[in-house]
């Protein structure tokens, strides 16, 4: 890739592009379908079922509004995730890093205040004949990590980080800054502890965040996604009955019957405690 660098007294800007042309990831349609698009018909069915129902037992009303309100989150977490996808789908496959006055980004994400800098580690790792490492930025005083790049060619990245970090350490400098920064470090690991040490800084709080917990919590924890999956297959089957109790269609339970034959896979994987997959 290219790298562009643009300094002045306020910021520090470089701009990477590949210099040949990347393929772009599969559009995620059985995503879209799955955390989109079923729960949309699934609530607007259930809701219609609700604004008719009269004189329905109050169990079926109860198990319908939790599936309404399961199925709200589940919406709202999903078209989040899916927006960052189709983002990464759509954009060019630029890479920025911006050093201002007050703060590190990397793209569109804050990493942290300028102040919490501290570095630029490498994490060398052996790969075949050669040797490959990933560059992190340190953060703060328990030293966590960032992650900006990843199986690089080991000499390339090296003069690469020490170039960065004496522009960083001379910007920062300008800016007034008591802390300075330590000289680049490189780390020997496995690839497999590289990957892990790369990047341990949490992630910021925000909706793409929350969102990620939501999806996450439910296909990857096994207590919480059972009974999630549990308490929706119920309200899917209350509302469905309520549905057919005051007149709709067999048409509008299509994505019912869709809806709780994906949660019914998901439950069966949690009960076995297989891992489901990405």
């Amino acid at each position: 890739m290219s790298a562009t660098v643009e300094e002045s007294a306020d910021a520090l800007a470089y701009t990477f592009r590949p210099l040949t042309r990347v393929a772009r990831p599969t559009v995620p349609f059985s995503f879209a379908l799955v955390l989109v698009f079923l729960p949309l018909l699934v609530l607007m069915s259930a809701v219609v079922a609700l604004n008719r129902a009269a004189n329905r037992p109050d169990w079926e009303l109860a198990l319908s509004v939790v599936l309404v309100l399961q199925l709200l989150l589940w919406l709202v977490a999903g078209a989040v995730q899916l927006a960052l996808l189709l983002r990464m789908w759509f954009r060019s496959n630029v890479t920025t890093l911006r050093f201002t006055r007050t703060h590190l980004w990397h793209g569109p994400m804050c990493v942290c205040p300028l102040e919490r800098l501290r570095g630029v580690r490498l994490f060398v790792y052996p790969s075949g004949d050669a040797r490959e490492a990933h560059m992190s930025f340190v953060i703060g005083d328990d030293e966590q990590t960032h992650g900006v790049f990843g199986a690089f060619p080991g000499p390339a990245l090296r003069a690469f980080a020490q170039d960065l970090s004496h522009r960083v350490a001379a910007f920062c400098a300008n800016q007034g800054l008591m802390a300075t920064l330590a000289p680049l470090s490189e780390v020997e690991a496995t690839e497999a502890d590289a990957n892990e040490r790369m990047h341990t800084l949490p992630a910021p709080p925000g909706l793409r965040a929350a969102s990620l917990s939501v999806v996450g919590l439910v296909v990857r924890n096994r207590v919480i996604g059972s009974v999630w999956c549990v308490v929706l297959i119920a309200g899917l089957a209350a509302s469905a009955r309520m549905a057919v109790g005051v007149g709709l269609k067999p048409q509008y339970l299509v994505g019912h019957a869709i809806m709780g034959a994906f949660h019914v896979m998901l439950l069966l994987a949690h009960l076995r405690g297989q891992r489901p997959g990405s």
